[in-house]
């Protein structure tokens, strides 16, 4: 399972230490927060009769095609902009209507797959509440490692239009930087399975083992 090729396709881990943004793609949920007077004026301008915010209690999907609606300025491409970006890009476009706004944009549905590896171990969906949800702590949440190869933890991550994987072995010290890593939305952690064909073997001679020993038993019985 996700097998590579071709040993260029890793990427060093090393950049796994520098602070990498997440870029919004399609099918991300996101909140857009807007106030005016960069962010003085405790109004939403968004709000409706002078109820609650609407932009606050809103979730907006990013479409297939990389736009999301917003109150206001309709259809905005957003995909492929940073955090960051994505609040520049839409003070910018706010500042048509509303004075000196500030916004804030957050991905809600951020989440991160773990594979653990091995035995009867399943995949699961680890939802990032926390934004500083490291790589072992997904293991940890997820079950441990259960079966899986410590020395053979591999990260894939979305970057743009690609993807990155990275090699991670967690038994070795000089590694274990890299295990307090951040998760970042849909991120998959895939945990290579132990070698389980000795132990098939094993489980295979265990009972013939078990015969010619209790014939030896007997043998030895019979024969004093």
């Amino acid at each position: 399972m996700f097998t590579l090729h071709n040993k260029d396709e890793v990427s060093p881990n090393s950049d796994l230490l520098s602070n990498s943004e997440y870029y919004l793609s399609p099918g991300d949920e996101i909140s857009v927060i807007v106030f005016s007077n960069d962010g003085e004026k405790l109004l939403d301008p968004l709000a409706v009769n002078g109820q609650a915010s609407s932009s606050n209690n809103v979730t907006y999907t990013i479409e297939s095609d990389g736009r999301v609606h917003l109150p206001i300025l309709g259809y905005v491409y957003i995909a492929g902009n940073t955090i960051r970006q994505a609040d520049s890009l839409l003070m910018s476009e706010y500042s048509k209507t509303i004075i000196e706004p500030f916004v804030q944009v957050n991905v809600l549905n951020k989440r991160a797959y773990v594979f653990p590896g091995g035995g009867e171990s399943k995949a699961m969906v680890i939802p990032l509440e926390n934004d500083q949800t490291s790589l072992v702590e997904a293991l940890a949440l997820a079950g441990g490692l259960n079966e899986g190869k410590a020395n053979m933890v591999k990260l894939i991550r979305r970057d743009g239009d690609k993807s990155k994987v990275y090699i991670i072995d967690l038994s070795d010290y000089e590694q274990v930087q890299y295990a307090s890593v951040v998760l970042q939305a849909n991120d998959l952690v895939y945990v290579a399975p132990k070698n389980r064909f000795g132990r098939a073997i094993l489980n295979d001679v265990v009972p013939y083992l078990s015969i010619i020993s209790t014939f030896a038993v007997i043998y030895n019985i019979t024969s004093n």
